[in-house]
């Protein structure tokens, strides 16, 4: 996992995606951890006419606070958009969303605990009209339909955010859904194959959540603790996805999850 949020931050950020005043004059690395991050040398830049309306109030919730350092940086240098608060847990941001005054929230799928799914469910039930955008480790064709059918107002791979997620947050700011160009091709793939849906797809998104662990080699208990649920509970949703999906044990699972490319 810290391989690839490295390689999220080792990349540069692309000139062509960034505002103009951006992509002038040279730039410095800063060392963040183990990993860096380049930014322009004469700090904050001076925002173009884009970008001069951006005055959105961003909550971050991420574990990782080199993720979270990350994102600080590219909000205020390539934006100008003020992180109003962090939390490490969806718990703590669930806390921090009634407390502070934010638009926009920024928030990673995997978290112990209460995830990013389960935030997102709670965040729309509780802040309707405003925006969750899912920053993931995992591939968009894993999660991302799931995400946006659930509400959520657009999915990044943190492989993908160097290249997108300055375009992602002011299309999110402004009302829209942001899909980028691959994720377009898998929704649409879905939709021209919706008489022949794969079984996982009509799971609860419980469920889901449950069988990809499963799928991933996790126990029944590490599933309990990561969910806080019981591990009898976590058992009877194991014995209904085998049903749903007709399978007999949690091998045939792994090779379902397998076939269907849930998991690497």
């Amino acid at each position: 996992m810290m391989g690839r949020l490295s390689a999220f931050f080792d990349s540069s950020w692309p000139l062509e995606d960034a505002p103009p005043s951006v992509g002038h004059g040279r730039r410095t690395t800063f060392g963040l951890a183990a990993t860096k991050f380049t930014r322009p040398r004469s700090g904050a830049p001076k925002l173009n006419a884009e970008d001069a309306w951006f005055a959105v109030r961003i909550l971050i919730v991420d574990d990782h606070p080199v993720v979270r350092q990350g994102l600080k940086q590219i909000l205020s240098s390539d934006l100008g958009a003020a992180v109003v608060g962090e939390a490490t847990t969806g718990d703590e941001a669930l806390e921090l969303a009634r407390k502070l005054e934010w638009d926009l929230a920024i928030v990673d799928f995997s978290m112990p605990g209460r995830n990013g799914f389960d935030l997102l469910g709670d965040l729309r039930r509780e802040f309707p009209h405003r925006p969750v955008l899912m920053l993931s480790v995992h591939a968009e064709s894993l999660h991302a339909s799931r995400v946006l059918r659930a509400g959520g107002a657009g999915y990044l791979s943190k492989e993908t955010a160097p290249q997108e997620l300055t375009k992602a947050i002011r299309k999110v700011a402004s009302g829209g859904k942001y899909v980028s160009a691959s994720l377009a091709e898998i929704l649409a793939l879905e939709l021209s194959s919706q008489g022949r849906m794969p079984l996982h797809e009509r799971l609860s998104d419980r469920e889901y959540r449950v069988m990809w662990l499963l799928a991933t080699g996790k126990q029944i208990n590490e599933i309990a603790t990561d969910m806080r649920l019981r591990p009898t509970t976590v058992s009877t949703y194991r014995a209904r996805i085998l049903k749903k999906l007709g399978l007999s044990s949690t091998a045939e699972l792994v090779r379902y999850a397998i076939q269907q490319h849930l998991v690497g």
